[in-house]
């Protein structure tokens, strides 16, 4: 959206921009699920019934 946040806010598992910019194109942990749009989500976060992942992928059935 062009508004700049500080950098400790980019890659830390919260959207802090409106479309969740801050957290693509992360290296995701060994403890997170990365969604195909490059967002990670923690493990623990999947197969919740919660869709964490912009588009759901952390709630498929083939992963889940």
């Amino acid at each position: 959206s062009g508004v700049c946040i500080s950098k400790k806010f980019v890659c830390n598992l919260y959207e802090d921009c409106l479309h969740g910019e801050d957290e693509l194109n992360c290296n995701c942990s060994d403890t997170d699920f990365e969604c195909r749009g490059g967002k990670c989500v923690s493990l623990m976060l999947t197969c919740d019934g919660v869709n964490d992942c912009p588009d759901g992928d952390d709630e498929r059935d083939e992963f889940c």
